[in-house]
Parts: structure tokens; C-alpha cells; sequence
């Protein structure tokens, strides 16, 4: 899941972020979409513009899928975004 969360952020170009994804089988639910324009302005109030998606990236470790499609890694600096 995570993975995909990176991709989100890679595809958009680092416009969004979309995560905490929930859902039963191939049935996907409630996700949570971080924005560049953010805090709740555009995705409801879960939406932590900036601050979500750098929340995102200080947990965030790479994993094979990240490696495999060669995502940039995240800075080792504290709130700095790929």
C-alpha cells in the first residue's frame, strides 16, 4: 500500500498524495488524499496538505515496487519531500 502512496505522489508530481486506502478484496474504500494546495481546502478535512504528505515520507521506507520503478528517495532531511 505504501508503494502505491509513493506512486500517487510521483505521478502527480508531487501535487497529491493518496493513502491510508481501506477495502475487502479487490473493493478499495475511504481513502485519504493529501494536497500541495491543502488543509481541507480541496479533500475534506483529512486532507493535511504539505504536512500529510510530509508525514507520509518520514515513515515511508522504499520497497522493492519503489526500487522497481525507480521513485526518488526521500531526503534524509526531517520534512524535505523527494
Amino acid at each position: 500500500p505504501h508503494a502505491f502512496s509513493h506512486f500517487t505522489y510521483h505521478f502527480t508530481k508531487g501535487n497529491l498524495l493518496v493513502c491510508d486506502i481501506q477495502g475487502v478484496g479487490d473493493i478499495y474504500t475511504d481513502p485519504q488524499i493529501h494536497s500541495r494546495t491543502g488543509k481541507g481546502l480541496v479533500y475534506g478535512k483529512g486532507d493535511l496538505g504539505i504536512e500529510g504528505i510530509q508525514r507520509f515520507f518520514e515513515t515511508h521506507t522504499c520497497s522493492k515496487v519503489c526500487h522497481y520503478f525507480k521513485f526518488p528517495k526521500r531526503s534524509s532531511n526531517k520534512g524535505a519531500l523527494p
